[in-house]
This record gives C-alpha cells, sequence and structure tokens, in this order.
C-alpha cells in the first residue's frame, strides 16, 4: 500500500519519476483533496434566467422581494445551476517550459505542469465533468474537445505524457482560437511561465473572460527565473529564439530581480483586474500546498457569491 502525504510521493523530483501518469495523477489528487470539498474545481456558473410565480413550499430566500414590494405579488428567482462543467486545461509548450535548474533538481516547468495538469484532469474527471486540453505554443496542439469519463481521462493523459517544449508563445491568438472554439460557458485553467508582456497578457485572458468564462491562471517559474544566482562572466541563451549574449552575473542578477519583481506585480495586477484567479508556483517546491489553499479559497469565495445571488 502506498502511503501519502503532504507531497511525498509528489515532491518535483520524485513525481518526474514516476513514469505512470495516470498513478501520479492518483497520488497526487488523493493528498491533495484532504479535507477538501469534493468538487473542487465547480465555479459559480449560477446565472439568473427568470422569474416565476411563487408555489407553495418554495423556500422564501429565493423570493424576489423587491418584486414584491412594487407588484405586491410573490415571484421567484430562478437560477440556470451548474450541472454540466466544462473544464479547459490549456497548457504552455513553448520552448521556455523545457527549462530546468540545478535547484529545481533536473525537473523541467512542463515536467511539473504536467503532473499538475495531470492531477487537475483526474480531479475534473471524477467529479464528473467535462474535460478538454489545449497545448499552446505558437499554435493550438494538441487541442482535445470536451468530453467525461474514465476514457477522455486516458486521452488527456497520453497527450500530456507526450508534450515537448518547442517553439513561441502568442497569447492573443491563443486568446481568439479558445474563445473560437469553446461556444459555452466553461472554466479554463491555464498553466504557463507566462514571459510576456504584462498588458497582453492581460487583455487577451479578459476577453475570454468577457464571454463569461472563468478563468484561472497557474504561473509556473524555476527558481532561478525568481531568485537568480548569476556569479562571473556568462553567456545568455534565449530558450526560445536561441540568441546570445555575454553579461556581467552579479550585475545582471541585481538589475534581473529588480525587472523581476515589476514584472510579476503588474502581472499579477493585470490578471487580478480581468477577473482571473492567480497562483504562482515554483518547481523546487511541492505544489499541493498552495494549491489546495488556493482551491480552498476559492471554494469559500464561490460559496459566498452563490448566497448573495440568491438572496438579492
Amino acid at each position: 500500500m502506498v502511503m501519502v502525504s503532504e507531497f511525498n510521493p509528489l515532491d518535483p523530483a520524485t513525481a518526474a519519476s514516476v513514469g505512470d501518469l495516470r498513478l501520479r495523477a492518483r497520488l497526487v489528487v488523493e493528498g491533495l483533496l484532504a479535507g477538501l470539498h469534493r468538487s473542487p474545481l465547480r465555479g459559480v456558473a449560477q446565472e439568473f434566467v427568470e422569474h416565476r410565480p411563487y408555489r407553495p413550499g418554495d423556500e422564501p430566500r429565493l423570493v424576489d422581494w423587491r418584486v414584491w414590494a412594487k407588484t405586491d405579488r410573490l415571484y421567484v428567482k430562478n437560477y440556470e445551476q451548474e450541472t454540466d462543467l466544462r473544464c479547459w486545461l490549456v497548457v504552455d509548450t513553448s520552448a521556455s517550459m523545457g527549462y530546468a535548474g540545478e535547484r529545481s533538481g533536473g525537473v523541467a516547468k512542463l515536467g511539473y505542469t504536467v503532473s499538475l495538469a495531470a492531477a487537475l484532469s483526474y480531479i475534473v474527471v471524477r467529479q464528473g465533468d467535462n474535460l478538454a486540453l489545449a497545448g499552446f505554443g505558437e499554435g493550438i496542439e494538441p487541442y482535445l474537445p470536451p468530453r467525461r469519463g474514465p476514457l477522455q481521462l486516458s486521452v488527456v493523459l497520453t497527450a500530456l505524457g507526450n508534450l515537448r517544449a518547442d517553439g513561441l508563445t502568442d497569447f492573443a491568438v491563443l486568446a481568439r482560437e479558445l474563445a473560437a472554439r469553446s461556444t459555452r460557458r466553461g472554466l479554463f485553467v491555464v498553466i504557463s511561465d507566462l514571459w510576456g508582456d504584462p498588458e497582453v497578457l492581460g487583455t487577451s485572458l479578459a476577453a475570454l473572460a468577457a464571454r463569461k468564462h472563468e478563468l484561472i491562471c497557474l504561473h509556473v517559474l524555476d527558481r532561478d527565473e525568481v531568485e537568480p544566482d548569476f556569479r562571473g562572466a556568462l553567456l545568455l541563451e534565449d530558450a526560445e529564439d536561441m540568441s546570445r549574449l555575454p553579461v556581467d552575473g552579479e550585475a545582471l542578477a541585481l538589475r534581473y530581480r529588480r525587472r523581476a519583481r515589476e514584472h510579476f506585480t503588474e502581472l499579477s495586477a493585470r490578471l487580478r483586474s480581468a477577473g482571473v484567479d492567480y497562483l504562482r508556483l515554483i518547481t523546487d517546491e511541492p505544489f499541493t500546498g498552495p494549491l489546495r489553499r488556493f482551491l480552498y479559497r476559492r471554494a469559500r469565495l464561490i460559496a459566498a457569491v452563490k448566497r448573495r445571488t440568491v438572496r438579492r
């Protein structure tokens, strides 16, 4: 019997050593869901549809008391319930996702992301909802439309296991293509290192949110990208366009940390202003703890929103 603790067997290095992605996802989820609501990825997805006349037995909290005050008649507010969630996992496969620093134990950002996406896939299927996958670099590949059930989980896990980091990213194109392919409202979980113009990123994801989709952005970074340890004379190589630049390590590290803080602050602000739930993850740390707290906080906020909606 396998004993599952906080992130054992799913610290980044150990998780990468588990070759069976389905087993890895199950082990992660068994630890992750401890103490969580059984459907932690359900969104608000509750929208006012119409009024109908009050019938004996209807809950008083559903009565629209403002209408009663104006008309002296009792009407109940009907809502469209969240019975058919469509969850889209959107995974960055650009070349920069292939980076693996020494402090991450050799775990590349894409490998970490695959474990994370596999765990989320398992949760979505376990709660009986529709699961979709979109890998994105210069285009969307692979693309698996929303379906439910164990077969879809197997197909998605196989596709995740075959992902490779290559090429560039274009978030504006990504948002347009996803908007065209998702005719019904859903939950988009974008997993990426988010190296790009914060304004473009925010605007692109806001375009999806404007179509009444809910968005979660999981920002995956290597420790070197947050706290670089540059020393001496270095030759930097861009992971995406392969250009090279000679630099002084210590001076670069100081400038980089300042610019990185500015980038992360602006990025976080733009995503939140666009209505995107945001969580940053570092590949040398287990993701279960931060993800559990994130999902728990999100579930509490959604429950509060639903209570306010029903009371209106």
